[in-house]
């Protein structure tokens, strides 16, 4: 509460209520000296996520017109704080009055609340909600502390909508319990996320029979000071029964409550008028007769919406198949599971049936997506799923966050930077971390894959077992491909990796499909499910529970839409959604049942083609943004959707509103919610940042239609401008971080790019986008992107902008020998060589063709080639040296070794590694020449190899450090001097420079160079 507080206008009569967030106070204006309810932030300084739910509750209640839900007059603003003004109806919290002997719920007294006082209760509840719901708001918060009761009049309004939605229905996500929105001991199981459920209105069905549970025993029917337990309690267990609590308690009022908090949505009422008609009949009977006659509740619950139940059909063997490799991997073991079949089939929701038992084992899961339009970005699917880890852990507490810090630190060491550039919410965690070294792009892969197997390794643990889920892994890149695969040769116990496929898009082949045979091969478990169309008899169940009527009165309908949609079960769905959009597929009021006429209508048996109809019932305006979002990805942020339109962020979070009602696409968060209640101008003056808006596709076929509504004449000028106004509507920061996007879309336009300085201008962004895959060991799509700048060039290219051109021409060599294309690489680096101008560039084209000819074992032209750049670089290198020309060279290295190899304090061996930073690009050259020349020598000259490493030590000495050489070459090249020396003298080979090298006692090494 805030120390002594005043609210200018108002003389505040008492404190109400003191929250985490609010505090509730009633008060009297001073104006007009009404009373009101003031609902204040409690902190000085709130967030913008509390703002945000203050001003949204004032937006969501302004115009309801109901006797059953507290009014809101009026949202003020004061010096530093907004205060939410609503009407005192003289009113306390159902809570409070619970905890009153006036309430009949005494501590002494809990089970006499006469039946009646409950019915007048439940009744104006009741009507709250049927008014809510036709309005299309989902309250989510229904609770005692939310429900204000008049302890004279009896009157019941339903009180804080802060975290109401007006979403049909929304996705809830995996996250920490105490982060979860809503209050734990209320919450419906599909609240929690952890649930294959969306959350729609009867979600405030589940809560309501929480409250009427409580009313009716004066007990919550679950309670646990572990929230993880709590949620576990809502998904799997059921509570002790009511009558069993309180037999007084009409048999019929307990089924209400029982039938209210079914685990299930389906097993609820599906209307509120079903439940008010029930309550009202009891409430008819107790005045009547005194008494409540039994009845089976629900059965004057019309199912007038069509309301598909999101249970899973005919994937019962598929379901207990995945919970059995869980629970093998919650045990130790660690496993693959493959999920094929075709698009719609269910892949995604059979995966999910695992939360309810990942909740039990207090286990993690993560997932990502690959998209069918950015097939070329390397790990974005990868990244994705590690950076909902990483905000899963984000949002446990400071000590656990603090444990976890230790911990992946401890275990990624030096190599920390590499996951935070990978997944940049980890520094949130680790903190700031310093570069890594620069290597080969070889090495440089072999360590991210490294880095991001200690990741998940570190993650992983016998307390916390891990799901990591990949979908539509059909389009999964090549550098991904990789990474899968070298991940997963390894043996990780408690890790369950699961990833879906079109198995009807992929060949035996198909690289994903050789990674899994190597991975079978090397004995991981991997147990491979595939799922089938759905028979007639689960297509038939699902159309009766939807229709609400029999077997035999679906079958008809069933037989029919089987035969449209070949049993796939999205389709299936979609088909159904179509026919009652259409209203050949109608609910009659009179005889309460459903009723269709769909024998002679044209319906087409393509999926995308209803998805188009369905879209092409927005507004123009909605329909364009989406076809805009289609051409990004699957996910999508509002910021760069917003850029692609031209438009400001609300103005294009409007056009996507009427998508996200009708649920063709869905929020990532809640955060879209602050662009509902804000203008860019308002959060400017509250000195606030919007965060991160995200928002996804419903579905891969809800974004190909989008995608296909735009005319194929137009798409290289729809993708030619959204490139351009990414460009341009970037900052320098955001163009790094888009320019895969940016440059995929002009790629696909680059036919209508003509201008001279256009085409440079794409040919150096695929450069700059090539060399960042190149940086994140994405050699295949690295290619591409070279290739495609090389493609942009114009043909005088190599006079009017020779920079450019000479270093596209340089990658794209080395990018075809990353990828295993030799012959190719020295194609292109000889013909680069009459082009080039400097002794550093011919160096460097040399340096790479070094290494194609060494990996092509042609070792004789690669020792030829570097001798003959050495030369040209002033280094004396003798081809074939004798070994008086050896210690010729051994007297001059100790020579300049000197009293470093005393192991004196102010000059020792190690202080090599710490000599000045070498710079000069001609002398880095030679070092890189050398360290290339030296595996080559071995097999070409055996005696120039020991004088490769007596070069690299001399030249690290006269030039500085390289930092590619730093103290582990030195001490490599140092070793090879030793075995040198002991061969000469002798020695038994290597023993002496094998134990020095393993105690990696640098001084030590450099002395016996000098006394050998």
């Amino acid at each position: 509460m805030l120390p002594a507080l005043r609210i200018f206008g108002y003389d505040l009569q008492e404190l109400i209520h003191q929250g985490t967030n609010t505090a509730i106070y009633r008060a009297v204006s001073l104006i007009n000296r009404q009373p009101a309810i003031l609902k204040v932030l409690n902190t000085e300084y709130p967030t913008l996520e509390q703002i945000t739910r203050l001003k949204h509750e004032y937006q969501i209640t302004l115009y309801l017109d109901c006797e059953y839900t507290v009014k809101v007059d009026r949202l003020e603003t004061h010096p530093n704080y907004l205060v939410l003004v609503l009407e005192d109806f003289g009113g306390i919290s159902l809570k409070q009055w619970m905890a009153t002997a006036e309430g009949g719920l005494s501590v002494a007294a809990r089970y006499q609340l006469p039946i009646a006082q409950f019915l007048n209760i439940a009744v104006q509840l009741a009507k709250a909600l049927v008014f809510l719901h036709q309005n299309q708001i989902i309250h989510k918060d229904i609770k005692p502390a939310n429900i204000i009761i008049n302890p004279e009049t009896n009157q019941v309004k339903i009180a804080d909508f802060s975290i109401a939605s007006r979403l049909s229905k929304e996705t809830a996500h995996l996250k920490n319990p105490d982060r979860l929105e809503g209050t734990l001991a209320y919450m419906s199981p599909e609240q929690t996320g952890r649930m294959n459920r969306a959350v729609d209105y009867r979600s405030d069905f589940y809560s309501l029979g929480v409250t009427f549970y409580e009313l009716l025993t004066g007990k919550l029917p679950f309670y646990s000071i572990d929230p993880l337990e709590l949620v576990h309690c809502h998904i799997a267990k059921q509570p002790i029964p009511i009558q069993q609590l309180n037999p007084q308690i009409p048999q019929v009022l307990a089924e209400i409550a029982e039938k209210l908090m079914a685990k299930n949505a389906e097993n609820r009422y599906q209307s509120a008028a079903g439940l008010l008609a029930d309550l009202e009949l009891c409430q008819n009977q107790n005045l009547s007769q005194g008494t409540i006659s039994n009845f089976i509740p629900g059965q004057l619950d019309a199912r007038s919406q069509l309301l598909i139940p999101q249970k899973l059909y005919g994937r019962e063997t598929q379901t207990e198949q995945l919970l059995q490799a869980f629970d093998r991997v919650s045990k130790g073991s660690g496993e693959i599971v493959l999920v094929g079949g075709y698009s719609g089939i269910g892949k995604s929701a059979l995966v999910h049936e695992i939360l309810r038992n990942l909740t039990k084992q207090r286990g993690y899961l993560i997932s990502g997506k690959f998209d069918q339009f950015k097939r070329n970005v390397p790990y974005v699917c990868f990244t994705q799923a590690m950076r909902s880890l990483v905000q899963q852990i984000l949002t446990e507490s400071e000590s656990q966050i603090d444990l976890w810090r230790d911990k992946l630190l401890g275990v990624l060491d030096a190599n920390a930077r590499i996951a935070i550039e990978a997944i940049p919410e980890l520094e949130l965690i680790l903190g700031p971390q310093p570069d890594v070294p620069k290597l080969g792009a070889i090495e440089s892969q072999n360590r991210f894959n490294r880095v991001m197997q200690q990741f998940v390794q570190a993650i992983v643990t016998a307390e916390h077992p891990l799901v990591m889920f990949f979908d539509d892994c059909q389009w999964m890149d090549s550098a991904t491909v990789d990474m899968y695969q070298q991940n997963c040769l390894g043996k990780m116990p408690y890790l369950l990796v699961i990833v879906a496929y079109r198995d009807n898009e992929v060949s035996p082949i198909h690289p994903f499909m050789l990674a899994n045979k190597a991975i079978r091969a090397a004995g991981v478990p991997m147990t491979a499910i595939t799922l089938a169309p759905l028979a007639i008899g689960h297509a038939t169940q699902l159309i009766a529970e939807t229709l609400s009527c029999s077997a035999k009165t679906a079958t008809p309908l069933a037989n029919l839409l089987v035969k449209k949609t070949n049993g796939n079960p999205f389709f299936l769905k979609q088909m159904l959604k179509y026919l009652h959009q259409k209203s050949w597929l109608k609910f009659n009021q009179k005889t309460a049942q459903w009723q269709w006429n769909i024998e002679r209508q044209e319906i087409s048996e393509n999926v995308v083609d209803l998805m188009v109809d369905k879209i092409q019932t927005l507004s123009t305006e909605t329909q364009k943004v989406l076809q805009l979002a289609a051409c990004i990805n699957n996910q999508f942020s509002l910021d760069m959707l917003s850029v692609a339109s031209g438009q400001s962020w609300t103005e294009t979070a409007r056009d996507l509103w009427e998508a996200l009602q009708v649920g063709l696409i869905l929020p990532v968060d809640n955060s879209y919610q602050i662009l509902q209640v804000f203008e860019p101008e308002e959060l400017e003056k509250l000195g606030k940042t919007p965060p991160e808006v995200c928002y996804k596709f419903m579905h891969d076929r809800v974004q190909q239609a989008a995608y296909s509504m735009i005319p194929d004449e137009q798409k290289e000028r729809v993708h030619l401008a959204i490139g351009r106004l990414l460009l341009q509507g970037s900052s320098e920061a955001q163009r790094q971080e888009r320019i895969f996007d940016i440059v995929n879309h002009l790629n696909f336009a680059r036919g209508l790019i003509c201008e001279l300085s256009q085409c440079y201008e794409l040919a150096q962004l695929n450069l700059q986008a090539g060399r960042t895959a190149k940086g994140a060991s994405a050699f295949e799509t690295a290619l591409t992107f070279f290739q495609s700048g090389c493609n942009s060039l114009p043909a005088q290219s190599w006079e009017d902008n020779y920079a450019l051109t000479w270093a596209l021409h340089l990658e794209l060599g080395e990018a075809e020998y990353l990828n295993g294309k030799n012959d190719v690489a020295l194609a292109i680096l000889n013909s680069i060589i009459p082009q080039t101008k400097t002794l550093l560039e011919r160096c460097q084209v040399n340096e790479l063709k070094m290494t194609c000819l060494r990996v092509k074992n042609d070792l004789t032209a690669a020792y030829q080639l570097g001798i003959e750049t050495l030369q040209f670089l002033g280094i004396e290198f003798e081809p074939y040296p004798d070994d008086a020309y050896l210690l010729r060279e051994l007297a001059k290295t100790k020579e300049m070794i000197g009293d470093r190899a005393l192991a004196k304090p102010s000059k020792r061996i190690a202080d090599l590694a710490d000599l000045p930073t070498l710079t000069d690009p001609l002398q880095l050259a030679a070092h890189r020449i050398l360290k290339e020349l030296n595996p080559i020598a071995f097999f070409t000259s055996p005696n120039a190899r020991y004088l490769c490493a007596m070069k690299l030590v001399q030249t690290t000495i006269e030039y500085g450090n390289c930092r590619i050489s730093a103290l582990g070459y030195i001490l490599y090249s140092l070793t090879l001097i030793v075995k040198y020396r002991e061969m000469e003298a002798g020695c038994e080979a290597g023993e002496l420079s094998l134990n020095l090298y393993e105690r990696w006692d640098v001084s030590e090494l450099g002395a016996s160079i000098l006394h050998i």
